[in-house]
């Protein structure tokens, strides 16, 4: 049925299984999944609950994850923060064990939704948890979407701290494109040197970005300025990543000028002795 799209039929054959009552044929956990996801598919949220709370009225069924994050992927689908955080109580008071997949729905979902608190209030929850880094990155794009970059900083820089061998492009290009654009650029040139030195290559527009940015700041003084961009423009010249040729421009003029001023002060320096 799901196969050929017929979704309608899912209902019917569950009542037909059901009217039957044979011991041979039984629903169990693969048979309700099944049908659970294709009424999600389908965008069938009313029917899927209906279906949802019919196996939860079978008190000799005893209930599975699978079951709970089925629907909870089915709400994350159309946004349905409120059914999802209801799935999920349903099956923490059942004493099912929630497990990264799980909670990874609901910081999908919160990002979706925009609940940052919610969001915040699950990540204190799981802090002392190791959790997958998509659950980490959901957690940081939610903070930046609420423009709390601050906070997705300290996130970041935690996580980092903990768990520096494992963080990834993806994360990486979140932090640093919300840092860039909320104007932190300190936080997003630190964190693109960290990506360098752990052999991170993120999007190619993302470094751009940062030279660009860091190019026209008027917050960053001219000596910062050069610090990083000179690291950052060695990097992408060793790492053969092109970035604009005017922003590539305008950062080793920057650069070039830096040198002509230390050589010029060494020339004095000289002849002071």
């Amino acid at each position: 049925l799901i196969q050929c799209e017929r979704y309608d039929l899912i209902m019917d054959v569950y009542e037909k299984i059901k009217k039957e009552n044979s011991k041979y044929i039984q629903p169990n956990t693969i048979t309700y999944v099944t049908m659970l996801k294709g009424l999600c598919k389908a965008q069938c949220i009313d029917q899927a609950f209906k279906l949802y709370k019919m196996i939860k009225e079978e008190k000799a069924f005893a209930m599975k994850e699978a079951i709970y994050t089925t629907m909870m992927c089915g709400c994350y689908t159309i946004g349905k923060l409120n059914e999802c955080e209801e799935v999920y109580n349903d099956m923490i008071s059942n004493n099912v064990k929630a497990t990264e997949f799980t909670y990874s729905i609901l910081a999908k979902l919160y990002k979706k939704t925009g609940k940052y608190k919610k969001s915040i209030d699950l990540y204190e929850l799981l802090r002392n948890k190791k959790m997958d880094l998509p659950f980490y990155t959901s957690i940081l794009q939610t903070c930046i979407k609420a423009k709390q970059v601050k906070k997705a900083i300290e996130i970041f820089e935690s996580l980092h701290k903990a768990r520096r061998s494992e963080l990834n492009k993806v994360i990486y290009n979140t932090i640093v494109s919300g840092c860039v654009y909320s104007g932190h650029l300190s936080s997003a040139c630190t964190f693109t040197l960290w990506g360098m030195e752990d052999g991170i290559v993120m999007v190619e527009g993302i470094y751009e970005r940062v030279v660009s940015n860091v190019l026209t700041s008027r917050a960053m003084n001219v000596y910062l300025k050069r610090n990083y961009l000179g690291l950052i423009v060695r990097y992408l010249a060793e790492k053969g990543i092109v970035i604009n040729d005017e922003v590539c421009e305008k950062a080793k003029k920057l650069l070039n000028s830096a040198q002509y001023h230390k050589t010029k002060y060494e020339r004095r320096k000289n002849a002071n002795y």
